[in-house]
């Protein structure tokens, strides 16, 4: 009895992974259409608009990382030292995109996006229900730049914190020459 569970078991494990398998690459098509033009190495500058004016200069890299599921974005420099680690890709099961924040100081974020391909426009929103209502847009004026804005309510509306940025994706570095 205990060796037919044990099959049981170890098909049905089988079956996941391969579903998982199969489905990894349509997500992988999905994800690459879009957050392809996110890879890179970006050039950085933001403005803090509330609650106080700040300018803020930094270095942003993102890849794709766990095969191809997940865009990985790190800030690499920033002048005013903060420490971001975004993980970013499409759930099929949603129909939208997901992008996990992590930030110093064991701050997590959750947002759901949807892509708007005529506006080149990513929009990203978190839950409603949650206690600080975090919205975003990102969008792509070409292939090397972009911007982006990002508001924090509260549940009563009020803006804690705005700000907007821009990005310039800087030119790959050459590769070194291999030799004969």
């Amino acid at each position: 009895m205990k060796t037919v569970f044990r099959l049981q078991m170890l098909l049905t494990v089988a079956v996941l992974v391969g579903v998982v398998r199969s489905s990894h690459g349509s997500t992988a098509k999905l994800n690459s259409a879009v957050l392809d033009k996110m890879v890179g190495v970006w050039d950085i500058k933001v403005s803090v608009h509330e609650p106080k004016s700040v300018q803020m200069t930094g270095v942003e890299e993102f890849k794709w990382v766990l095969g191809g599921t997940y865009l990985q974005g790190k800030s690499l420099e920033r002048s005013d030292d903060a420490e971001d680690i975004f993980m970013v890709s499409y759930d099929e099961q949603l129909g939208l995109f997901r992008n996990w924040v992590f930030s110093k100081g064991a701050q997590c974020k959750e947002l759901q996006g949807k892509w708007n391909e005529e506006k080149q426009t990513m929009v990203w929103a978190s839950s409603r229900d949650a206690d600080l209502l975090f919205d975003a847009t990102w969008v792509f004026h070409d292939e090397k730049t972009r911007a982006w804005d990002l508001s924090v309510t509260n549940k009563d509306g009020v803006v804690l914190y705005r700000l907007s940025g821009e990005a310039t994706l800087r030119d790959p570095e050459p590769e070194a020459p291999v030799p004969d």
